[in-house]
């Protein structure tokens, strides 16, 4: 049951061990290329629940085999520091893959005197396993260290695609195995090929949200930043997203082509903008203003700037900055006059900002938060 089924294997040669298991084995196989021989590899750590890596790779492997590589059991970490929980055993077992050439230059036929290498039929690959393990294999505790498959990886992937979290994904995949293996779930759940932990969903979510979108945090956040703006830019051919660093905040300000559109063509927009602030949208606590205007489709879109913080300077700075990037004859031709009326929420540090930045601009308080106090 260790070696997979979907292959011929010819065993040379068989030592026994100590255990049904164990021993010394040479097997031959029919591959006569690189690609299949990796496939083999895979598909018998499948089928014997075995992990290996390698231990010694020949990159050049000479003038009689065209790939060969030393395998060591996944249980000799060949670690330095002794840890408290570790799943180092200095296990014993090996495994040497070698793939012998069947032709050489001028496609002139080997002429090995090797028996198997004879005719057109030969095994030129050749598995050398000393399968002396000196842990258990099917215990649970090996279960729960072996590598996540390329599948269980793939349907992880496949869940953060469609917008759930690693949380939720890990659900979804205990759901399905509770589903298809019904009273063994319990079983097949202790295997972390195809049911992962926690936090290795974690570290895959975020290594597709690096690779996807840069870093989270810290400085190279901001250089990603940086750079996607840029792209942004570069996209329209005109500066429509812009940031800023003002005393350790951070202020990102945005006017796309149809935002410039909506200041130079609507004259709804000399009359009334709406601002509209969001609280902490995400675990920087960041705060988005977005500027509307109204039509008869409804809200239009004027601008949008985000900042790190919520005070008075900050948000000032961000009306600036969106107002640095503003088409020329912004609000209908009002220019630095800005609007005529502003409807805010009870965000006295914003109205106070507005003021500063358009001083001719009246501000008022929404309906909603006048009711929302009346109701208080």
């Amino acid at each position: 049951n260790l070696l997979p089924p979907q292959y011929h294997h010819f065993i040379c040669k068989h030592v026994d061990g100590k255990s049904a298991i164990q021993g010394e084995t040479t097997i031959r196989l029919s591959l006569r290329k690189e690609e299949y021989v990796s496939q083999w590899l895979k598909d018998f750590q499948d089928s014997s629940y075995m992990t290996w890596r390698k231990s010694k790779p020949y990159p050049d492997s000479g003038r009689y085999n065209s790939y060969k590589s030393i395998l060591r059991c996944r249980h000799n970490t060949r670690q330095s520091q002794t840890k408290c929980i570790t799943k180092n055993t200095n296990c014993p077992a090996t495994m040497t893959l070698r793939l012998k050439r069947m032709e050489h230059s001028r496609n002139r036929k080997s002429r090995s005197k090797d028996p198997h290498m004879q005719n057109e039929n030969g095994l030129p690959f050749i598995v050398s396993l000393r399968n002396q393990h000196n842990h258990p294999i099917f215990c649970a505790d090996a279960m729960r260290r072996r590598p996540v498959s390329n599948e269980t990886i793939k349907a992880l992937e496949e869940l953060y695609g469609k917008g759930h979290s690693p949380s939720s994904a890990l659900d979804s995949i205990k759901s399905d195995l509770q589903e298809n293996h019904g009273d063994d779930y319990v079983l097949v759940s202790g295997d972390r090929s195809i049911c992962p932990d926690v936090q290795f969903c974690y570290r895959l979510y975020y290594k597709m949200f690096q690779k996807a979108y840069g870093a989270a945090t810290g400085v190279q956040m901001l250089v990603d930043m940086e750079e996607r703006l840029s792209l942004f830019n570069s996209n329209f051919k005109e500066t429509c997203a812009v940031m800023e660093m003002i005393q350790n905040q951070v202020i990102i300000a945005i006017c796309s082509p149809l935002m410039k559109r909506v200041h130079t063509k609507l004259k709804h927009s000399a009359e009334m903008v709406f601002i509209n602030s969001s609280g902490n949208c995400d675990r920087h606590n960041s705060r988005i203003f977005i500027l509307l205007t109204h039509s008869i489709a409804g809200g239009l879109p004027l601008g949008v700037f985000i900042t790190s913080s919520e005070t008075q300077q900050t948000i000032e700075a961000g009306l600036r900055l969106l107002r640095s990037i503003f088409p020329d004859g912004p609000y209908f031709n009002r220019n630095e006059s800005g609007p005529k009326v502003v409807i805010t929420d009870d965000c006295q540090t914003l109205r106070q900002s507005i003021t500063a930045v358009y001083p001719n601009t009246r501000t008022i308080l929404c309906v909603f938060y006048v009711l929302q106090a009346m109701w208080r």
